[in-house]
């Protein structure tokens, strides 16, 4: 089960670098026992655009636009406490891989995947241009 603190809410995000911007988004995660309803063996998150009449599902809804000759995208991330191995991505919606459905009006022109250790101290997370999937 994954829940997330109200909008505004700051109460878990702790001392933040001065360098960082933006919000901070505090999930808590209670993994579901292996075996049990609904069981996946992973969490995933998505943030994505909403269309102007709230419509939300992948390929249906234009991406943001990425400023051109961006190269990376850097964002912090930190557990409770002690370590868990994570993978983030950029971009690929309906074009992961090489892997599309046509039938769908937009899809991301790139795909960057990473993964990493994250631990109980906020670290910043690189997505690299060169690591393209």
């Amino acid at each position: 089960m994954l829940s997330r603190e109200p909008p505004g809410d700051s109460r878990g995000c702790g001392e933040r670098p001065a360098s960082v911007q933006g919000i901070c988004r505090v999930y808590t995660y209670h993994p579901l026992a292996k075996g049990t309803d609904g069981y996946q063996g992973f969490l995933g998150i998505l943030f994505q655009d909403v269309g102007p009449n709230g419509e939300g599902r992948l390929g249906r809804v234009p991406g943001l636009p990425v400023q051109a000759g961006a190269q990376r995208s850097v964002f912090w991330a930190r557990v409770s406490s002690g370590s868990v191995l994570v993978s983030f991505r950029a971009g690929g919606d309906n074009n992961w891989k090489g892997k599309t459905d046509p039938s769908l009006p937009y899809k991301d022109e790139f795909g960057v995947p990473a993964e990493g250790m994250t631990t109980g101290r906020a670290e910043p997370l690189a997505l690299c241009a060169h690591h393209r999937g």
